[in-house]
């Protein structure tokens, strides 16, 4: 099978430690839209084939659930003394690193005897496989004080580690997404939510291809998830999933930033009753179980939305799916939630209906509302 740069096989810490990391990430590292935090394992990997995936894991999956089952499970710590940096030219790339490496070396080890030919992350030093999670990148004359000033606010992280994944992205500048997962321990047991997807008769409402939309975007686990969810389905993904907050013009920059500028951060959450879908538009949306926040912003910056239902739009998908869809919630949905510090501009890609390019960014003030 050939190799790309396109695939991996990581690990990646549980998603209530995200955000600690996420903040220092948005901040320095120039991957940070693209990969989730990570530990790789192997990369470059296979190309992202569905029948090579599926050949990749049934090959490695055994073999790692009789090596590490019977084990106790392999802990991850990041404290203070965590904090390092590879030299490169006149950049410096800091990262944590776990402090008691060896479980995951031999872990690492253990896939790469398995697949021997996926060795570049053994090859690439002298010093062989280092496992790290990067956190940013900054010139040479910067790290000691960078590093110091995160050590001084940094409280500790510990997880056990219960499988790695399979993670893939279609072309460079997307975002990594999980495809599959490899378990460890054979004892795992996943939580099941009852979904109930609503149905909603709005009608439809036209986005101008010229236009900026002030919005809420999601951090990549979270759009990691939907994408799992509907996997072999019809669903037509937006690129990126987003909120809107408010649909804007030119003439609306420099007034809605200085009205953002005294908005504290907030959190977000939707639930098993969350899935809605517009028969009018074909468009998938999670409606968020509270959002007097939403309503509060969107007044805050003089949006009038007209009665429309507040959600998260996701895309679109054939009607004749919702079956499907729905069992699939049923399957996999959990309660879920994340805090939202920033607010995106985001403006269409002309001619690709579904995709959304950048254009600013907006911090939050960083307290919440009480």
């Amino acid at each position: 099978m050939s190799k790309t740069y396109k695939t991996a096989i990581c690990i990646i810490p549980p998603e209530k430690f995200w955000e600690k990391i996420q903040n220092i990430r948005s901040i320095h590292d120039k991957a940070y839209k693209r990969w989730m935090p990570h530990i790789n394992l192997i990369y470059p990997f296979v190309t992202n084939e569905k029948e090579n995936f599926k050949q990749m894991k049934e090959t490695i999956e055994p073999i790692l659930l009789k090596k590490f089952s019977k084990q106790p499970r392999i802990h991850i710590k990041f404290d203070e003394n965590s904090f390092h940096y590879f030299n490169q030219k006149n950049t410096c790339t800091f990262h944590l690193s776990p402090n008691f490496p060896e479980k995951i070396l031999e872990l690492q080890q253990c896939i790469e005897n398995i697949i021997p030919t996926y060795n570049e992350l053994s090859k690439k030093s002298n010093d062989g496989f280092k496992p790290h999670l990067t956190l940013g990148q900054v010139s040479s004359h910067q790290i000691n004080k960078i590093l110091s000033d995160l050590k001084s606010d940094w409280k500790t992280i510990e997880f056990d580690l219960d499988e790695v994944y399979f993670i893939s992205r279609e072309n460079d500048d997307d975002p990594f997404i999980i495809k599959e997962v490899l378990l460890l321990h054979s004892d795992q047991e996943t939580q099941i939510e009852i979904p109930v997807v609503e149905v909603i008769n709005e009608p439809v409402k036209n986005i101008l291809t010229n236009q900026f939309l002030l919005t809420v975007i999601p951090p990549s686990e979270f759009s990691t998830k939907i994408h799992l969810l509907f996997e072999n389905t019809s669903f037509k993904p937006l690129k990126p999933f987003h909120l809107i907050i408010k649909k804007l013009s030119n003439n609306d920059m420099n007034e809605v930033q200085s009205k953002l500028q005294s908005f504290p951060k907030f959190n977000i959450e939707f639930d098993k009753n969350s899935m809605c879908y517009n028969y009018n538009t074909g468009k998938l949306f999670l409606r968020p179980k509270l959002n007097d926040n939403i309503v509060s912003l969107q007044k805050l910056v003089d949006y009038d939305n007209q009665g429309e239902t507040i959600g998260m739009l996701l895309g679109e998908i054939n009607k004749l799916d919702l079956t499907v869809l729905a069992e699939h919630f049923k399957q996999n949905w959990t309660i879920t939630d994340f805090d939202v510090d920033r607010l995106h501009i985001i403006a269409s890609d002309g001619n690709e209906q579904n995709s959304y390019h950048f254009t600013d960014t907006f911090i939050l003030k960083q307290c919440s509302f009480s």
